[in-house]
């Protein structure tokens, strides 16, 4: 029995039987109903507390219907993708690159004596230069390299399930394909990234400077924030356009009428950047990143990665290279440390070879 109307016969959908627990801390038992003897009760999408980014249609005022052909008995949590392990893990500040998954797995693969499988950073991209669109200008100590890349004809869309569903277990509210592969990347190698659209931008210079004394940005996060000069933002002609990798503004914002893609990443200073944070109480996944420290190689490594999956997916055309100013360029130094002082240091017994590899 139930008081839903959207309820028909044949329909697929979530039932919590006796002694089941639901989010909301309500505990179902055996009752009788209207003189009949009611073993469970269907479910909304609001006795789950799941909304539409975790399932389709699970708003609906009424019974939560499912679209697809699950076997009579599968686990609600498989279907909404809630049935993965999230290891909720405390990186010490020391390890910033270790504050990511393919960082975590670099790590375990170290420890174990395991293969650490490579991220695929290929793609296929146009003749077109990006340089024949933008360019970047650093005009702010706080930020040491900034790079970017022009994607054409971007085809905007929902993500695929797997994508939504991953991000919704670590808190990452899916917004469209472009916006959430940036954030999937974001998670799995460390690195924030600016999604801008071209086509709303004035000009075609990207500045990253120090913003100015009360200078404003609406973000995508339906936020509004008053910015102060120790500040740092990416912005063109008009304005803002990113808060220094922690969050977009709204009027550049990727949707479904963006038709050509900028893909940016800085590597800025953590402590502007936590001073930014504790200060406006931006508080996003990315905030925190760049807040932690963000290795400085981690910007190309996860643009490429982002193209990566924009080319695997069909999501748009790559343009050829990037444009970038670097303040520090990179160093392969050499320095010399004995076997003795590392173990006597960490209180170790590694051997020579334990160390090589």
């Amino acid at each position: 029995l139930t008081v839903a109307t959207n309820v028909f016969e044949g329909a697929l959908v979530p039932v919590a039987i006796d002694g089941a627990n639901l989010p909301n801390g309500v505990v179902i038992n055996t009752t009788n109903m209207r003189g009949l003897e009611s073993q469970g009760m269907f479910c909304s999408g609001q006795e789950l507390q799941i909304n539409n980014d975790v399932y389709d249609g699970a708003e609906i005022d009424g019974i939560m219907i499912l679209h697809e052909d699950y076997a009579l008995g599968t686990p609600i949590a498989k279907v909404i993708g809630f049935d993965d392990v999230v290891l909720d893990l405390e990186i010490p500040k020391q390890r910033i690159d270790c504050n990511s998954v393919y960082g975590l797995a670099r790590e375990i693969s170290v420890l174990f004596n395991r293969e650490l499988n490579t991220i695929k950073l290929d793609y296929n991209e146009l003749q077109d230069e990006t340089s024949n669109y933008i360019n970047v200008d650093v005009d702010t100590d706080r930020c040491l390299k900034f790079y970017a890349f022009l994607v054409k004809d971007v085809r905007v869309c929902e993500s695929s399930k797997d994508i939504k569903s991953r991000l919704n277990v670590i808190g990452v509210k899916p917004m469209n394909n472009i916006v959430d592969l940036a954030n999937y990347v974001m998670i799995e190698v460390g690195q924030p990234f600016e999604t801008i659209d071209y086509n709303k931008i004035t000009g075609d210079t990207l500045q990253v400077r120090n913003a100015r004394k009360n200078e404003e940005i609406f973000a995508s996060n339906m936020s509004e924030y008053l910015l102060d000069t120790t500040d740092t933002v990416v912005a063109d002609n008009s304005g803002v356009l990113s808060l220094g990798g922690m969050v977009d503004c709204f009027r550049c914002g990727v949707n479904s009428k963006t038709s050509n893609l900028i893909l940016g990443a800085g590597n800025y200073k953590s402590k502007d950047i936590l001073n930014t944070d504790l200060r406006l109480d931006v508080n996003s996944m990315a905030s925190k990143l760049c807040g932690f420290g963000v290795p400085s190689s981690s910007c190309l490594i996860g643009l490429k990665r982002v193209l990566h999956f924009i080319d695997k997916f069909n999501y748009g055309k790559i343009c050829k290279n990037f444009v970038s100013e670097e303040l520090v360029k990179e160093n392969q130094n050499t320095t010399s440390i004995s076997l003795d002082y590392i173990n006597n240091i960490i209180g170790a017994n590694y051997s020579t070879d334990d160390i090589t590899n």
